[in-house]
């Protein structure tokens, strides 16, 4: 696994499994909404002896040592192996034959890492929340990985995560400009200036020999891996699950992740049939190459239909009181074209003469772009880019691809009215 992620997820609990919520974006401004997981079944497996997960892979002493600190947490994952794929790159695979509402991982609450766990069990974190009562989950958890690093509860663990990250904020200034004009590369300094502000913050309470670089790689750790699953008690807004977050990212995935309070666990549950040697994935939801690129470090191809774009308009001198807003930004998805497009408004939603100004913005926004949607088409074709190329370009193509889309519903939106 590069990078994991998802988009924020919501879940509910209920009285016995709650569904989940992969998280890939930040409450308040951060938070992105997501798409939800489904239900559970119960049936159990005993753990996998490590010593064969190891003969079949090869696994480096950082894995080794992570499948003897699952197995002394009371973590199930029999019937299933990590393959190390080069780098930072992991995949689990199933050694055993799975059918529908078998539970393929099991880990107990006690096993994860959320807010909760870290207001309750670290002065540093508690004495922080006490005079930032509103800090955001993400920073939360990022401090304490850092201040728990060595901590034998968890180092194991902390140790195994990604060492390294392929988010556009470790990308080179050459690198970045292939995200010239696009709405993520305006994003990026941005965003490091908040992650940053955040740390100064942290600062008095995280002591050395932590640094601003170090706490940007913990708040990718938990950007990429965590879920918006209540676990134990439920008191938790985001929660890390070991193993479960080795998996990588497949739009329809074989399996299912929640919590069943009776178990005190999160599962992962086969909602179809798994063979020996199957991949085993998760789904971090329906999330545009923007939000892939911005928080995991990854893009997808053929992503058209999750794609999203944005635009600004504004009050103009002559618009009648009815027009209350001064300004909007409009973030419009592909999946959800419609929705958004009614949420586009300065006052009176699919208001013909505001439609009309969104319109014209959509049009003059792509046309601002220094590449077409076909000339990225056509680089993407050649196999002979970087890897942060190709995500660039992916990124940039894909905002444009959402913006045609607004533009082609808005033409016949608007068509009756010409």
């Amino acid at each position: 696994m590069v990078s994991k992620a998802t988009e924020a997820k919501s879940a509910k609990e209920i009285t016995e499994p709650a569904t989940s919520t992969k998280a890939s974006g930040l409450s308040s401004t951060w938070l992105m909404a997501a798409a939800a997981v489904v239900v559970l079944a119960a049936a159990m497996f005993f753990y996998q002896s490590p010593t064969t997960d190891i003969a079949q892979s090869k696994l480096s002493d950082r894995s080794t040592r992570f499948i003897d600190w699952m197995r002394a947490k009371g973590i199930d994952h029999s019937g299933t192996r990590i393959v190390e794929l080069g780098g930072e790159n992991r995949d689990v695979l199933a050694s055993a034959e799975f059918r529908i509402d078998d539970i393929v991982m099991k880990v107990p609450h006690t096993a994860t890492v959320h807010d909760a766990l870290a207001k309750e069990t670290d002065p540093n974190v508690a004495a922080y929340v006490r005079k930032y009562p509103k800090t955001d989950w993400v920073s939360i958890i990022a401090a304490y990985i850092l201040l728990n690093r060595n901590n034998p509860q968890w180092k194991d663990y902390f140790d195994f995560l990604p060492a390294q990250f392929y988010t556009p904020i470790y990308w080179s200034a050459e690198e970045l400009e292939l995200l010239k004009g696009t709405d993520l590369g305006m994003d990026v300094e941005r965003l490091r200036d908040e992650i940053q502000g955040e740390w100064h913050q942290w600062q008095a309470f995280v002591p050395q020999p932590f640094t601003l670089e170090s706490f940007i790689w913990a708040w990718h750790c938990v950007m990429s891996r965590a879920w918006t699953l209540p676990v134990g008690d439920g008191r938790n807004k985001a929660v890390l699950i070991p193993m479960v977050d080795v998996a990588n990212h497949h739009g329809k995935p074989k399996v299912k992740i929640e919590y069943n309070k009776k178990l005190g666990a999160v599962t992962m549950t086969a909602t179809q049939s798994i063979s020996p040697e199957d991949q085993i994935d998760v789904t971090y939801g329906d999330d545009s190459s923007y939000k892939l690129l911005k928080y995991m470090g990854f893009t997808i191809p053929d992503n058209d239909h999750n794609e999203d774009c944005r635009v600004r308009i504004f009050r103009e001198g002559a618009d009648p009181p009815a027009y209350h807003i001064p300004r909007r930004w409009c973030l419009f998805h592909v999946n959800k074209l419609d929705r958004t497009l009614r949420d586009c408004h300065l006052g009176v939603p699919m208001d013909w003469a505001v439609l009309r100004r969104v319109l014209t913005a959509v049009q003059e926004k792509e046309r601002g772009y220094p590449t077409t949607v076909e000339e990225d088409e056509a680089l993407l074709a050649e196999a002979v880019h970087s890897f942060n190329f190709v995500n660039a370009v992916r990124e940039r193509r894909g905002e444009k691809a959402c913006l045609r889309a607004v533009a082609t519903r808005l033409d016949k939106v608007l068509k009756p009215k010409k």
